[in-house]
């Protein structure tokens, strides 16, 4: 801990708070902004089929490939490889599980934006719906919360 002079002259302890505060946060806190602030719909059939010309139908909602593929290259490692079912699930638990969070997390920080607009598009959520889930899983990479907060739509 550090020590600065205190009015009377005497040392004293800065608090850990204190002591940061000095310094500038070279990655400071974002807020992700509430889930009702985001679009609650599914892409039109004109959005789907732009994004995702001949999407077969067994490819979406809880069987999304974009999630799939991405799950299947991020976690690798894990004992037990999650699938896009899992993920489905995950998004839409009130009370997410340790395996659920870490999927999400998984999801939103290793999805590049383009990914997360493809698995929007086969219907895997809505952006209402993963913002929701990544609060429930309490994200907290500000980057990426920087780049979703722009998608609100107040």
């Amino acid at each position: 801990m550090a020590t600065t002079p205190a009015p009377e002259g005497e040392h004293r302890t800065l608090s850990q708070g204190e002591y940061r505060a000095q310094w500038e946060d070279p990655f400071p806190r974002c807020a992700l902004r509430p889930a009702a602030d985001f679009g609650d719909e599914y892409p039109s059939a004109e959005e789907v089929q732009r994004l995702r010309p001949g999407l077969d139908p067994a490819d979406t909602g809880p069987d999304s490939r974009a999630v799939q593929t991405l799950l299947t290259k991020s976690c690798a490692g894990w004992h037990r490889h999650p699938t896009s079912r899992e993920f489905y699930e995950a998004v839409r638990a009130p009370a997410p599980t340790s395996r659920q969070r870490s999927l999400i997390w998984t999801w939103t920080s290793e999805a590049e934006l383009a990914d997360i607009i493809v698995a929007w598009a086969e219907r895997a959520y809505t952006i209402r719906q993963l913002v929701a889930a990544m609060h429930r899983a309490e994200f907290a990479w500000a980057e990426r919360i920087r780049e979703i907060n722009q998608w609100a739509r107040r």
